[in-house]
C-alpha cells in the first residue's frame, strides 16, 4: 500500500515515548466512502473526496497501487 500521508500518533508506556505510524486514506479511496451521497458508511458523516479521517481504511483496488 502507497500512502501519500501518514499520521504519527505518540503513545507514552512506561515512561518512555513510542510512535506509532499508520496512514492517511482519502475518503475518495476508503472503504466506508459512499461517493453518491458523499458520506461515510461508517460515521454516517457528510465528507468530501479528498477528506480523510481516524476510520479511512483502504480500498482493495487501491491497496495494491
Amino acid at each position: 500500500m502507497k500512502a501519500r500521508a501518514f499520521a504519527m500518533i505518540p503513545h507514552l508506556i512506561d515512561k518512555k515515548v513510542e510512535i506509532e505510524m499508520r496512514p492517511l486514506v482519502v475518503c475518495d479511496e476508503c472503504a466506508h466512502y459512499d461517493g453518491a451521497r458523499r458520506t461515510c458508511t461508517k460515521s454516517g458523516l457528510w465528507c468530501g473526496p479528498k477528506w480523510f479521517c481516524a476510520d479511512g481504511e483502504m480500498e482493495e483496488e487501491h491497496a495494491a497501487d
